[in-house]
């Protein structure tokens, strides 16, 4: 049993890898999951370390890498249909 898990860890945290390359996969939700499976299982961290300041960069990378296009549209000299558009994308790439 404890094989699947360390399996199943492995492919969230090969996933979160693959969502790195592909804007599909939302690679640190996934990579943050299968760590935290294999946290569960041998417990190589302490547990402030894993819920707390990974949890955090985890967030903060997740925030960053949905608002800054948005952001960075608006600065660059977009029109106010480029910052609505890429606001709108980034709501429905969400889901």
């Amino acid at each position: 049993m404890e094989l699947i898990w360390i399996i199943l860890g492995a492919v969230f945290v090969i996933a979160g890898l693959v969502g790195a390359f592909l804007p599909i996969v939302p690679g640190l939700p996934l990579s943050y999951v299968g760590l935290l499976i294999l946290q569960l299982l041998h417990a190589p961290f302490s547990i402030t370390f894993m819920l707390v300041w990974l949890g955090v960069v985890i967030v903060f990378g997740f925030v960053l890498d949905n608002v800054i296009p948005a952001w960075a549209t608006k600065k660059s000299g977009g029109t106010v249909y480029g910052v609505t558009g890429s606001v709108i994308g980034l709501i429905a790439g969400l889901f």
